[in-house]
Protein backbone atom coordinates (compact mmCIF):
# COMPACT_ATOMS: atom_id res chain seq x y z
CA UNK A 1 0.00 0.00 0.00
CA UNK A 2 1.26 3.55 -0.89
CA UNK A 3 0.27 6.36 1.24
CA UNK A 4 -3.64 6.68 -0.02
CA UNK A 5 -3.50 4.61 -2.71
CA UNK A 6 -3.60 1.02 -3.54
CA UNK A 7 -1.15 -1.28 -5.51
CA UNK A 8 -3.26 -4.05 -6.51
CA UNK A 9 -0.87 -6.97 -8.38
CA UNK A 10 -2.92 -7.58 -10.44
CA UNK A 11 13.22 4.97 -24.33
CA UNK A 12 13.42 8.37 -25.00
CA UNK A 13 11.31 10.63 -22.08
CA UNK A 14 7.71 11.56 -22.77
CA UNK A 15 5.78 15.04 -21.76
CA UNK A 16 2.70 14.62 -19.76
CA UNK A 17 0.08 14.12 -21.94
CA UNK A 18 -3.48 16.32 -21.15
CA UNK A 19 -6.43 14.25 -19.87
CA UNK A 20 -7.89 14.87 -22.76
CA UNK A 21 -5.73 13.35 -25.11
CA UNK A 22 -6.30 9.81 -22.49
CA UNK A 23 -9.60 8.26 -24.75
CA UNK A 24 -8.82 5.37 -26.90
CA UNK A 25 -8.36 6.32 -30.45
CA UNK A 26 -11.41 7.06 -32.84
CA UNK A 27 -12.80 3.51 -33.60
CA UNK A 28 -11.83 1.73 -30.28
CA UNK A 29 -14.37 1.10 -27.23
CA UNK A 30 -15.21 4.33 -26.34
CA UNK A 31 -14.59 4.13 -22.22
CA UNK A 32 -12.04 1.84 -20.49
CA UNK A 33 -14.47 -0.93 -18.67
CA UNK A 34 -14.25 -4.74 -18.41
CA UNK A 35 -16.52 -6.20 -21.46
CA UNK A 36 -17.37 -9.83 -22.26
CA UNK A 37 -14.13 -11.06 -24.12
CA UNK A 38 -15.85 -12.20 -27.22
CA UNK A 39 -18.06 -8.63 -27.34
CA UNK A 40 -15.07 -6.57 -27.37
CA UNK A 41 -12.70 -8.36 -30.40
CA UNK A 42 -15.78 -8.19 -32.68
CA UNK A 43 -15.97 -4.23 -31.43
CA UNK A 44 -12.01 -3.93 -31.79
CA UNK A 45 -12.32 -6.37 -35.20
CA UNK A 46 -9.51 -8.38 -33.65
CA UNK A 47 -9.07 -12.39 -34.04
CA UNK A 48 -12.29 -14.05 -32.20
CA UNK A 49 -9.59 -17.01 -31.44
CA UNK A 50 -7.49 -15.23 -29.47
CA UNK A 51 -9.72 -16.23 -26.74
CA UNK A 52 -8.63 -19.83 -27.22
CA UNK A 53 -4.86 -18.41 -26.39
CA UNK A 54 -5.64 -16.44 -22.97
CA UNK A 55 -5.98 -19.10 -20.37
CA UNK A 56 -7.10 -18.69 -16.88
CA UNK A 57 -4.03 -20.17 -14.70
CA UNK A 58 -5.28 -21.18 -11.35
CA UNK A 59 -2.75 -22.38 -8.37
CA UNK A 60 -3.64 -25.08 -6.67
CA UNK A 61 -2.03 -26.34 -3.50
CA UNK A 62 -0.81 -30.50 -2.97
CA UNK A 63 -4.50 -31.33 -2.50
CA UNK A 64 -5.47 -29.06 -5.46
CA UNK A 65 -7.40 -26.56 -3.95
CA UNK A 66 -7.74 -23.51 -6.03
CA UNK A 67 -5.31 -20.85 -3.91
CA UNK A 68 -5.19 -18.19 -5.88
CA UNK A 69 -5.84 -17.18 -10.01
CA UNK A 70 -3.87 -15.26 -12.72
CA UNK A 71 -4.57 -14.88 -16.74
CA UNK A 72 -1.93 -15.65 -18.85
CA UNK A 73 -1.11 -16.10 -22.59
CA UNK A 74 -0.42 -19.27 -24.36
CA UNK A 75 3.20 -17.87 -26.89
CA UNK A 76 4.44 -20.98 -28.50
CA UNK A 77 3.21 -24.19 -30.05
CA UNK A 78 4.69 -26.76 -27.81
CA UNK A 79 3.01 -25.25 -24.51
CA UNK A 80 4.70 -22.53 -23.04
CA UNK A 81 3.15 -19.84 -20.91
CA UNK A 82 3.75 -15.90 -19.77
CA UNK A 83 2.08 -14.81 -16.73
CA UNK A 84 2.99 -12.56 -13.73
CA UNK A 85 6.35 -12.97 -11.96
CA UNK A 86 4.46 -12.58 -8.70
CA UNK A 87 1.06 -15.51 -9.72
CA UNK A 88 4.28 -18.34 -8.69
CA UNK A 89 5.57 -16.46 -5.63
CA UNK A 90 4.07 -19.30 -3.06
CA UNK A 91 5.74 -21.90 -5.84
CA UNK A 92 8.86 -19.89 -5.10
CA UNK A 93 8.59 -19.77 -1.68
CA UNK A 94 7.88 -23.46 -1.26
CA UNK A 95 10.71 -24.45 -3.97
CA UNK A 96 13.11 -22.05 -1.15
CA UNK A 97 14.17 -20.16 -4.42
CA UNK A 98 13.69 -16.83 -2.55
CA UNK A 99 17.00 -15.04 -1.48
CA UNK A 100 17.99 -11.47 -0.24
CA UNK A 101 20.46 -9.62 -2.36
CA UNK A 102 21.57 -6.02 -1.01
CA UNK A 103 18.33 -6.29 1.15
CA UNK A 104 16.30 -7.11 -1.66
CA UNK A 105 14.14 -10.00 -1.87
CA UNK A 106 15.16 -12.20 -4.97
CA UNK A 107 14.88 -15.04 -6.54
CA UNK A 108 18.30 -17.64 -6.41
CA UNK A 109 18.11 -19.23 -9.74
CA UNK A 110 20.20 -21.77 -9.11
CA UNK A 111 18.03 -23.32 -7.33
CA UNK A 112 14.80 -22.46 -9.94
CA UNK A 113 14.53 -26.08 -11.78
CA UNK A 114 13.74 -28.09 -8.72
CA UNK A 115 10.58 -25.52 -8.14
CA UNK A 116 7.18 -27.44 -8.94
CA UNK A 117 4.53 -25.44 -9.67
CA UNK A 118 0.60 -27.41 -10.19
CA UNK A 119 -1.40 -25.17 -12.58
CA UNK A 120 -5.43 -25.99 -13.53
CA UNK A 121 -6.07 -25.36 -17.04
CA UNK A 122 -9.37 -25.37 -18.77
CA UNK A 123 -10.27 -27.80 -15.78
CA UNK A 124 -7.09 -30.03 -15.65
CA UNK A 125 -4.12 -29.72 -12.98
CA UNK A 126 -1.21 -30.03 -14.79
CA UNK A 127 2.71 -29.76 -13.57
CA UNK A 128 4.06 -26.64 -14.22
CA UNK A 129 7.98 -25.86 -14.44
CA UNK A 130 8.94 -21.99 -14.11
CA UNK A 131 11.59 -21.53 -16.93
CA UNK A 132 12.85 -17.87 -16.52
CA UNK A 133 11.25 -15.38 -14.17
CA UNK A 134 11.90 -11.82 -12.72
CA UNK A 135 14.52 -11.32 -10.28
CA UNK A 136 12.95 -8.46 -7.50
CA UNK A 137 9.81 -9.67 -5.82
CA UNK A 138 7.03 -8.61 -3.71
CA UNK A 139 7.34 -4.82 -3.49
CA UNK A 140 11.34 -4.91 -4.09
CA UNK A 141 10.50 -5.49 -7.92
CA UNK A 142 10.10 -1.58 -7.12
CA UNK A 143 13.26 -1.06 -6.10
CA UNK A 144 16.12 1.30 -6.92
CA UNK A 145 18.64 -0.56 -8.60
CA UNK A 146 22.07 -1.25 -6.87
CA UNK A 147 25.62 -2.49 -7.36
CA UNK A 148 24.51 -6.12 -7.51
CA UNK A 149 20.89 -6.43 -8.60
CA UNK A 150 18.62 -4.13 -11.35
CA UNK A 151 14.64 -4.81 -10.64
CA UNK A 152 13.61 -2.45 -13.99
CA UNK A 153 10.26 -3.32 -12.32
CA UNK A 154 9.37 -6.12 -14.29
CA UNK A 155 7.36 -8.86 -13.39
CA UNK A 156 6.57 -11.99 -15.34
CA UNK A 157 6.75 -15.46 -15.07
CA UNK A 158 7.73 -18.08 -18.59
CA UNK A 159 5.95 -21.61 -17.79
CA UNK A 160 6.29 -24.60 -19.71
CA UNK A 161 3.45 -27.16 -19.15
CA UNK A 162 3.01 -30.62 -21.41
CA UNK A 163 2.21 -29.51 -24.84
CA UNK A 164 -1.00 -32.17 -24.95
CA UNK A 165 -3.19 -29.69 -22.74
CA UNK A 166 -2.63 -26.84 -25.26
CA UNK A 167 -1.90 -29.46 -28.55
CA UNK A 168 -4.91 -26.92 -30.43
CA UNK A 169 -4.81 -23.71 -29.08
CA UNK A 170 -3.20 -20.98 -31.00
CA UNK A 171 -0.50 -18.83 -29.72
CA UNK A 172 0.31 -14.71 -29.14
CA UNK A 173 3.85 -13.58 -31.02
CA UNK A 174 5.62 -11.72 -28.54
CA UNK A 175 7.08 -8.89 -29.45
CA UNK A 176 10.32 -7.15 -29.53
CA UNK A 177 8.86 -3.69 -30.09
CA UNK A 178 7.72 -0.89 -27.39
CA UNK A 179 4.91 0.35 -28.79
CA UNK A 180 4.97 4.26 -28.36
CA UNK A 181 2.40 6.96 -26.57
CA UNK A 182 -1.26 6.45 -28.20
CA UNK A 183 -1.04 2.91 -29.12
CA UNK A 184 -4.20 1.04 -29.08
CA UNK A 185 -4.02 -1.73 -27.11
CA UNK A 186 -6.30 -4.16 -24.66
CA UNK A 187 -6.27 -7.11 -22.55
CA UNK A 188 -8.26 -10.13 -21.85
CA UNK A 189 -8.17 -11.44 -18.18
CA UNK A 190 -10.36 -13.21 -15.78
CA UNK A 191 -11.56 -10.78 -13.45
CA UNK A 192 -13.99 -12.07 -10.56
CA UNK A 193 -17.29 -10.49 -10.34
CA UNK A 194 -16.37 -8.81 -6.69
CA UNK A 195 -13.40 -6.99 -8.78
CA UNK A 196 -15.17 -6.18 -11.88
CA UNK A 197 -18.17 -4.65 -9.08
CA UNK A 198 -15.64 -1.93 -7.86
CA UNK A 199 -16.34 -0.23 -11.41
CA UNK A 200 -19.77 -1.41 -12.09
CA UNK A 201 -21.93 -1.81 -8.42
CA UNK A 202 -24.42 -4.92 -8.85
CA UNK A 203 -23.03 -6.14 -11.96
CA UNK A 204 -24.11 -9.49 -13.14
CA UNK A 205 -23.96 -11.02 -16.58
CA UNK A 206 -24.27 -14.54 -17.95
CA UNK A 207 -20.74 -16.02 -16.91
CA UNK A 208 -19.36 -14.28 -14.08
CA UNK A 209 -16.02 -16.16 -14.29
CA UNK A 210 -15.69 -15.56 -18.30
CA UNK A 211 -12.62 -13.58 -19.88
CA UNK A 212 -13.48 -9.92 -20.41
CA UNK A 213 -11.40 -7.68 -22.06
CA UNK A 214 -10.25 -3.81 -21.30
CA UNK A 215 -9.35 -1.87 -24.21
CA UNK A 216 -7.37 1.19 -23.77
CA UNK A 217 -4.21 3.08 -25.16
CA UNK A 218 -0.07 3.33 -24.11
CA UNK A 219 0.70 6.51 -22.65
CA UNK A 220 3.70 8.57 -21.38
CA UNK A 221 4.42 8.15 -18.11
CA UNK A 222 1.83 10.41 -15.53
CA UNK A 223 1.65 10.76 -12.09
CA UNK A 224 -2.50 10.87 -12.01
CA UNK A 225 -5.12 9.00 -13.30
CA UNK A 226 -8.73 9.90 -14.17
CA UNK A 227 -11.58 8.80 -12.19
CA UNK A 228 -15.40 9.67 -13.40
CA UNK A 229 -15.74 13.60 -12.29
CA UNK A 230 -12.00 13.98 -11.46
CA UNK A 231 -8.25 13.58 -11.76
CA UNK A 232 -6.08 11.78 -8.31
CA UNK A 233 -2.47 12.31 -8.19
CA UNK A 234 -0.57 9.56 -7.47
CA UNK A 235 1.16 11.57 -4.17
CA UNK A 236 3.36 8.36 -2.85
CA UNK A 237 7.06 9.55 -4.08
CA UNK A 238 8.12 6.31 -3.23
CA UNK A 239 6.14 4.65 -5.79
CA UNK A 240 6.74 7.49 -8.36
CA UNK A 241 10.18 7.44 -7.49
CA UNK A 242 10.60 3.85 -9.04
CA UNK A 243 8.06 4.02 -11.16
CA UNK A 244 8.84 7.00 -13.46
CA UNK A 245 12.22 5.58 -14.95
CA UNK A 246 10.66 2.20 -15.52
CA UNK A 247 8.43 3.73 -17.60
CA UNK A 248 10.54 6.18 -19.66
CA UNK A 249 12.95 3.39 -20.13
CA UNK A 250 10.35 1.55 -21.49
CA UNK A 251 10.66 -1.53 -19.01
CA UNK A 252 6.96 -0.69 -18.01
CA UNK A 253 4.23 0.27 -20.09
CA UNK A 254 1.37 2.75 -18.44
CA UNK A 255 -1.57 2.65 -19.84
CA UNK A 256 -5.22 3.54 -19.79
CA UNK A 257 -6.04 -0.41 -19.82
CA UNK A 258 -7.28 -1.26 -16.07
CA UNK A 259 -6.14 -4.32 -14.24
CA UNK A 260 -8.16 -6.20 -11.50
CA UNK A 261 -7.26 -8.89 -9.40
CA UNK A 262 -7.26 -11.91 -11.73
CA UNK A 263 -6.04 -9.90 -14.19
CA UNK A 264 -2.49 -9.81 -13.28
CA UNK A 265 -0.72 -11.91 -15.65
CA UNK A 266 -2.95 -11.22 -18.89
CA UNK A 267 -1.44 -10.14 -22.28
CA UNK A 268 -1.56 -7.01 -23.15
CA UNK A 269 -2.42 -6.78 -27.10
CA UNK A 270 -1.49 -4.04 -29.69
CA UNK A 271 -4.94 -4.22 -31.30
CA UNK A 272 -3.09 -2.92 -34.68
CA UNK A 273 -1.26 -5.84 -35.47
CA UNK A 274 -2.24 -9.02 -32.37
CA UNK A 275 0.78 -8.93 -31.09
CA UNK A 276 1.70 -9.62 -27.08
CA UNK A 277 3.47 -6.11 -26.11
CA UNK A 278 3.36 -6.14 -22.11
CA UNK A 279 2.01 -8.58 -19.00
CA UNK A 280 -0.01 -7.10 -16.93
CA UNK A 281 1.72 -6.75 -13.30
CA UNK A 282 -0.25 -3.41 -11.15
CA UNK A 283 -2.53 -0.77 -10.87
CA UNK A 284 -3.30 2.36 -8.42
CA UNK A 285 -6.31 2.73 -7.01
CA UNK A 286 -6.51 6.08 -4.91
CA UNK A 287 -10.18 4.64 -3.70
CA UNK A 288 -10.96 1.21 -4.03
CA UNK A 289 -14.45 2.51 -5.51
CA UNK A 290 -13.26 4.58 -7.96
CA UNK A 291 -12.30 3.70 -11.68
CA UNK A 292 -9.25 5.39 -11.96
CA UNK A 293 -7.82 4.98 -15.97
CA UNK A 294 -4.30 5.75 -16.90
CA UNK A 295 -2.87 3.55 -13.64
CA UNK A 296 -2.60 -0.08 -15.43
CA UNK A 297 0.96 -1.07 -15.21
CA UNK A 298 2.11 -3.96 -17.55
CA UNK A 299 5.86 -5.19 -18.13
CA UNK A 300 7.43 -4.87 -21.56
CA UNK A 301 7.25 -7.64 -23.54
CA UNK A 302 10.64 -6.07 -25.23
CA UNK A 303 12.19 -5.66 -21.79
CA UNK A 304 11.23 -9.30 -20.68
CA UNK A 305 13.35 -10.87 -23.63
CA UNK A 306 15.95 -8.53 -23.10
CA UNK A 307 15.94 -9.86 -19.40
CA UNK A 308 15.62 -13.38 -20.28
CA UNK A 309 18.71 -12.58 -22.42
CA UNK A 310 20.97 -11.58 -19.86
CA UNK A 311 19.65 -13.91 -16.80
CA UNK A 312 18.68 -17.11 -18.46
CA UNK A 313 21.13 -17.36 -20.74
CA UNK A 314 20.82 -21.30 -21.73
CA UNK A 315 17.03 -20.63 -22.08
CA UNK A 316 16.88 -20.62 -26.36
CA UNK A 317 13.97 -17.83 -26.95
CA UNK A 318 13.80 -18.80 -30.84
CA UNK A 319 12.70 -22.40 -28.86
CA UNK A 320 10.60 -21.20 -25.99
CA UNK A 321 8.90 -18.38 -28.16
CA UNK A 322 8.55 -20.70 -31.08
CA UNK A 323 5.17 -19.99 -32.54
CA UNK A 324 4.91 -20.92 -35.87
CA UNK A 325 0.36 -21.57 -36.34
CA UNK A 326 0.26 -17.50 -36.81
CA UNK A 327 -3.07 -17.34 -35.54
CA UNK A 328 -3.09 -13.47 -35.72
CA UNK A 329 -1.07 -12.67 -38.39
CA UNK A 330 1.79 -10.48 -36.64
CA UNK A 331 3.06 -7.71 -39.13
CA UNK A 332 6.30 -6.72 -39.87
CA UNK A 333 7.87 -8.77 -36.61
CA UNK A 334 10.10 -12.17 -36.57
CA UNK A 335 10.45 -14.87 -33.66
CA UNK A 336 13.16 -13.63 -30.81
CA UNK A 337 16.73 -14.12 -31.60
CA UNK A 338 18.45 -15.44 -29.69
CA UNK A 339 21.98 -13.16 -28.50
CA UNK A 340 23.48 -15.96 -26.34
CA UNK A 341 25.20 -19.45 -27.90
CA UNK A 342 23.49 -22.35 -26.67
CA UNK A 343 27.10 -23.91 -25.31
CA UNK A 344 26.89 -21.59 -22.45
CA UNK A 345 27.23 -23.72 -19.27
CA UNK A 346 24.27 -23.38 -16.48
CA UNK A 347 25.13 -21.13 -13.60
CA UNK A 348 26.48 -22.65 -10.04
CA UNK A 349 25.24 -20.24 -8.13
CA UNK A 350 22.59 -17.17 -7.97
CA UNK A 351 23.16 -14.33 -10.83
CA UNK A 352 22.45 -11.01 -9.29
CA UNK A 353 22.60 -8.93 -12.27
CA UNK A 354 19.68 -8.00 -14.37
Amino acid sequence: MFGAALLFHASSSFAIMPFAQLQPPDGMISKAKFIPAQQGLVELKMPLNMLAATPKIELVNASGKVIDHCSGSIISDDGTLLTAGHCVEECLARGQALTKIDGISSVDRAKLSSVSCSVRINGQIIPAQILATNDCRGADRNAASTVNIQCKGLDYAVLKIDERFVKEQPCFHVSEKTPAPGTGVAAIGFPPLTARQVYQPGARDADDDGPYLTPGETIAYQNFCRTVNSTLEFKDQKFITATKPAVQAGHVLQTTTDVLRGVSGAGLVNVNNSTLVGVARSTIHNNPNKECVGSGFYSSTASILAAIRTDFPNLSLAETFRCEKKAFAPQNETAPANTKPATVPPAQAPQISR
